[in-house]
């Protein structure tokens, strides 16, 4: 199975963006073997880009954040 470490020492956020971020490499990505090399400043491997989306819509899914912003306008008028 697959195991994710997380530095305690970071705020809560991290956190949480650290294991949404490795849950989707262990989704899209299980089989394929890795080692991670510090970001030098380059293009992002694509790999990388799709944990990052995988992450931010994990954490913030679209669809859920319109309907409550939608709720909290006709809330107001």
């Amino acid at each position: 199975g697959g195991c994710i470490l997380v530095n305690g020492t970071h705020p809560a956020t991290r956190q949480k963006w650290s294991m949404a971020h490795e849950l989707g490499h262990f989704l899209a990505d299980r089989y394929r073997q890795e080692v991670t090399v510090l970001f030098d400043g380059g293009r992002k491997p694509a790999h990388e880009q799709f944990a990052d989306q995988f992450a931010s819509h994990f954490l913030m899914p679209s669809t859920a954040l319109r309907n409550r912003f939608r709720r909290e306008v006709n809330s107001k008028g």
